[in-house]
């Protein structure tokens, strides 16, 4: 099966942009749309746009910070440098200085909308001098989880674009988890600055991928500690087991097309990465298997507590079930006698005798005891 086949099978697509025979690949999809309304589709929380870019030679890195309009012709100025360029716009609320983004770099209506629309398939596209995905990006506050042992996990839309002398990354809100690719781009001797703008994607998209298997391990830590209480407690918190496994399906909604969309990079049709970065990213691949084997396997796992905490909770209601009915047989023939000799009858046996009483209360007490030493000795309770 094809990489395209593939993608298509588990959530992923990859699409050719210049597949139309004859057509300008930055102009497909463009010539029965001449305009774009961009509208963000996420949580709008009314921040200016922010663009972080990063200019870098082996000799030399500056970054420079700016919002709104200034940013706009920062990213303008940079582009034309001549330097390798990262530029990271946050904040997609302002759709006019999204649209002007986009529209600087040369995408297609179509990979603008996909821009702003979150919560949408990964998809990876690709013409002659470009290649965009998007992805999810996933974070978390070690200090909120270890101290309130709540998972505080947020799942961020993230648009990559990749040129021969660019990476442009698009994300919803500040915070990412890039802070060691900005290390190294600081370092003076690092491959980093030696390398060209596909050894940076990878290096982004490692970052993710690490990301995702350092979360993927603490919530096999959380598992772990409900499987453990279940054994020592018997007993396990229903809502822990949903949260846990709605954040493993969330997981396995973001690190699945990342597999996916890493291994068709390493298609020789990508001819923006170079056969030294595939290297890299072969190893990226392997990782971000080993996230959704973690996945599978931690889910199997809440799947396989849940499902013993309901036949833990079902042998209890049958222990307490068959209790009952126990009780219930051993007084079936107290409540006959007691209906036998409550007859309001004038002439009645015994019952005139002052042993009357004590003999019925005898006989009742002897079948009690011999109805439950019947039931103990076939084991029924």
């Amino acid at each position: 099966m094809s990489h395209k086949e593939a993608g298509q099978d588990s959530g992923y697509r990859w699409r050719n942009l210049s597949e139309r025979e004859g057509a300008d690949p930055l102009l497909v999809d463009q010539t029965n749309k001449t305009s774009t309304s961009l509208e963000y589709t996420g949580v709008h929380r009314g921040g200016v746009t922010v663009f972080e870019v990063y200019t870098y030679r082996e000799s030399h890195s500056e970054f420079l910070r700016a919002e709104g309009q200034s940013g706009l012709e920062l990213l303008r100025e940079k582009m034309c440098c001549g330097d390798l360029v990262w530029a990271n716009i946050v904040g997609l609320d302002s759709s006019e200085i999204i649209s002007a983004a986009c529209q600087e770099l040369g995408l297609p209506p179509l990979l603008m909308e996909d821009v702003v629309h979150v919560g949408q398939r990964s998809k990876l596209d690709q013409s002659e001098d470009m290649l965009f995905a998007t992805a999810t990006m996933v974070s978390y506050d070690r200090q909120v989880w270890q101290k309130h042992e709540r998972m505080n996990i947020e799942h961020e839309h993230l648009s990559l674009l990749l040129t021969r002398n660019a990476v442009i990354t698009f994300q919803e809100k500040p915070g990412d988890v890039f802070s060691g690719v900005r290390h190294r781009l600081e370092q003076e001797n690092g491959r980093m600055r030696t390398s060209g703008s596909d050894y940076l994607l990878y290096s982004l998209l490692d970052a993710l991928v690490d990301q995702q298997l350092e979360i993927v391990q603490m919530v096999a830590e959380e598992v772990d500690n409900a499987e453990r209480e279940f054994i020592e407690e018997a007993k396990v918190s229903l809502p822990r087991l949903y949260r846990i496994r709605k954040e493993l399906l969330l997981m396995r909604s973001s690190s699945f097309p990342l597999r996916d969309m890493v291994l068709s990079m390493l298609s020789p049709d990508f001819e923006l990465i170079s056969e030294a970065v595939k290297v890299n990213l072969r190893d990226v691949y392997d990782h971000v298997a080993h996230v959704a084997d973690l996945v599978n396997l931690n889910r199997e796992m809440v799947n396989n507590l849940y499902e013993m905490h309901m036949l833990d909770a079902s042998n209890n209601m049958n222990r307490v079930m068959t209790t009952l009915t126990v009780f219930s047989a051993i007084f079936i023939p107290l409540n006959f006698l007691a209906g036998f000799f409550g007859m309001n009858f004038h002439f009645f046996p015994g019952l005139s005798s002052p042993l009357g009483i004590p003999l019925v209360i005898g006989i009742c007490t002897a079948i009690a005891a011999g109805m439950v030493y019947f039931f103990r000795s076939r084991g029924w309770f």
